[in-house]
């Protein structure tokens, strides 16, 4: 740590990305109530995380990737504003940062595995083949390498399945896959996804694979059956810094596939706790992470992991595991308040009080086109109004914080003009509940 002009220690500040992702949003509302100053970093202006009261500094940047302007840019910054903490806020920075991090460490304070460990754990190939091995149980998926595996693949057992990217690390569009109900259309549909689907070099030179797409089988217990496992796991090799907690996602967007705007606190599989426990250790990893398993006749499989910080994280912040100071102490080698921010989380993990989650404005949004669209029932609409009414006292909100209410405005203000600008788009995921 550095020194202040009177001889103090200093403590670093943090880095920032991703203005309209809610994970970042969460990590600077934690650090800023420490103390800890924000760096936010952001291409556009008119996004909600940027103007948190507790972002120390605002600064302009090109578009986050993994291409060489952003990462110019982040080593010009890194030259400038020396020894900040940079953790990752997308798949696409964890991939940078674990790439590049020796000549990132130069500049910033840097916590972060090997790049074959991050790999090996968003990439759904790799996350699938691994699992397997220690005996976690996975999704029925298929790993078909060319066109006439892919003609021969015809199944009549009633199944849908999803053709989906294997990794979102470099990928242009940021698709989440697409249901196929009969594998008749397979082929074409293979075709039009690797005519469309485009990865960046870089990746495609460390993986030459990697754009041929995944065929999993789509169960319809995950439209609301979605265990997460969400916590931090330390370099330690005993479990006194490993920290879960569980909740169910129980209404996303769109409904069969798509983004959690609802979680319930649900209790803690320790079969399920071991098996993320096992996962990390077996491949090296530490940090934050949030693991999903569908839930399917009973048995978990295991379908994500998400080595960063993630969408619902305020969440678990919420319920005393503030996962993001514990990577920060770790990270910037303070022993003495990591492992205070350690028993701080042992204890208020005994008598949380936050029961639910949700991105409260827009799923009264949803709920409201929906029915309207006719894309949900009366009888589920009325459900779901009761289950935000009901659930309103014990429940952490996505976005809104009455001790820092700006980036809740802006967020409504800015999906409206975004709604306003693509009405096509609007109407298809609002109204008709479709990706």
């Amino acid at each position: 740590m550095g020194q202040n002009a009177a001889g103090k220690e200093m403590t670093p500040g943090t880095l920032l990305t991703l203005g309209d992702y809610y994970g970042s949003i969460a990590a600077t509302r934690c650090f800023g109530r420490q103390g800890i100053s924000v760096h936010f970093a952001d291409q556009r202006i008119f996004i909600p995380g940027l103007w948190s009261k507790y972002v120390t500094k605002r600064t302009h940047s090109p578009a986050p990737g993994i291409d060489l302007e952003y990462y110019q840019w982040l080593l010009t910054y890194g030259k400038k504003n020396p020894g900040l903490f940079l953790y990752p806020t997308s798949d696409d920075m964890c991939w940078l940062i674990a790439k590049n991090r020796e000549e990132l460490a130069t500049y910033y304070t840097i916590w972060s595995p090997p790049l074959t460990t991050i790999y090996n754990l968003l990439n759904k190939e790799n996350l699938h083949l691994i699992s397997g091995e220690l005996g976690i149980k996975v999704p029925e998926t298929y790993f078909l390498k060319n066109h006439e595996e892919v003609a021969s693949f015809c199944r009549d057992d009633n199944k849908s399945y999803m053709l989906k990217p294997k990794t979102q690390i470099g990928l242009h569009s940021k698709s989440k896959g697409k249901i196929i109900r009969t594998t008749d259309n397979l082929a074409h549909e293979w075709r039009n996804y690797l005519a469309e689907e485009k990865y960046a070099e870089s990746v495609k030179i460390y993986d030459s694979e990697v754009e041929l797409p995944m065929l999993q089988v789509f169960y319809p217990s995950a439209a609301n059956g979605i265990v997460s496992i969400a916590g931090f796991i330390g370099e330690d090799d005993d479990q006194s810094s490993f920290f879960a907690v569980s909740s169910k996602k129980v209404f996303q967007r769109p409904r069969q596939m798509g983004v959690g705007i609802a979680f319930e606190a649900i209790p803690l599989d320790p079969l399920l706790k071991e098996c993320v426990y096992r996962l990390s250790r077996y491949l090296g990893y530490f940090g934050i992470f949030e693991a999903e398993f569908i839930v399917n006749d009973h048995e978990y499989l295991l379908t994500d992991f998400n080595p960063r910080y993630y969408g619902q994280m305020a969440f678990e912040v919420a319920r005393g595991l503030n996962s993001p100071l514990l990577a920060y102490y770790q990270g910037i080698g303070d022993y003495d308040k990591f492992q205070e921010i350690c028993q701080s989380t042992r204890n208020s993990l005994k008598s949380h009080e936050a029961k639910s989650f949700a991105h409260s404005w827009i799923f009264k949004l949803l709920l409201t086109t929906q029915k309207l669209g006719g894309s949900i029932s009366k009888e589920e609409n009325t459900k779901w109004h009761s289950w935000l009414s009901a659930a309103k006292d014990n429940r952490e909100d996505c976005i809104f914080d009455a001790n820092d209410r700006l980036p809740y405005y802006i967020d409504v203000l800015a999906t409206l003009w975004k709604f306003i600008r693509h009405p096509r788009d609007f109407l298809r995921k609002f109204f008709l509940n479709r990706y």
